[in-house]
Formats: C-alpha cells, sequence, structure tokens
C-alpha cells in the first residue's frame, strides 16, 4: 500500500480582544494572530514538534490558552469555525474533530480578530436624586 498525503481541515478563529492597558492595540492585534496560528499548528513553528494525527481542539482550551498571554485582558464574540476541506464553507464548532483518520487541523491563513475597548471602564449614570417638591 502506498503511503497517503494527510487531508488539512482548517480552523478559523473570529474574535474581539480587549488588551491589557499600555500594550499597542495594531500590533498586538496582529501578535494575537499569529499566536493563534502557533496554538493551532506548533509544528509549522517549531522542528520539535512533529505533527499529531487525531488531533481535537476544544474552544475552551483555545480561548484559555488566549486568554492566559500576557497582552490579552479579555476575548469576547469568540467563535471557531471548521473547513474540513477547500471545497466546503467553514461551519461553526464547539469542538473541533479532524473528519477523518487521515486529517489533520490546521490554522488557517487568516483569522478575524479585532481590538475593542471595554464596556465595564464606563460609568454608570447616577440617577437623579433632586427632591421633586
Amino acid at each position: 500500500m502506498l503511503p497517503q498525503n494527510p487531508d488539512y481541515e482548517e480552523i478559523e478563529i473570529t474574535t474581539e480582544v480587549k488588551f491589557h492597558t499600555g500594550f499597542d492595540e495594531n500590533f498586538y492585534t496582529s501578535q494575537l494572530e499569529e499566536d493563534i496560528k502557533k496554538f493551532l499548528s506548533p509544528w509549522a513553528y517549531e522542528e520539535t514538534n512533529g505533527i499529531n494525527f487525531g488531533v481535537t481542539f476544544h474552544r475552551s482550551r483555545i480561548i484559555e490558552y488566549l486568554e492566559q498571554l500576557e497582552y490579552v485582558d479579555f476575548l469576547q464574540d469568540f467563535v471557531v469555525k471548521h473547513r474540513p476541506n477547500a471545497q466546503t464553507k467553514y461551519a461553526e464548532k464547539v469542538n473541533v474533530l479532524p473528519s477523518s483518520p487521515k486529517a489533520i487541523l490546521v490554522s488557517a491563513k487568516k483569522h478575524h480578530v479585532t481590538s475593542v475597548q471595554s464596556k465595564c471602564g464606563n460609568p454608570i449614570p447616577k440617577a437623579n436624586t433632586k427632591c421633586l417638591q
């Protein structure tokens, strides 16, 4: 039997991110996208990491990893999409599993990361406490 090439199935992330104070939004938006790629396809960045078949990516584990990065305050509207092959569209998933034993989950070339400002920092307007007479 001849060896077969693996099928590469892409994972695409869309999220809004609030960075910690002092971290440049433009630079760290790009850095977060790069860190997503490294998490999803570590073997593409380090020679020591081998390609693993049968790996499942859980949405919660991806979020946990990204929120541990020193420059990330929080993530919101986090969406994970999976595309089993180039002929299909991305489909939203909570857990991404390879569609076959010869498939490898890989990072999409582009992720959609948007920097947002915290809505939590805005003071709540006080009600008018003036007494009516």
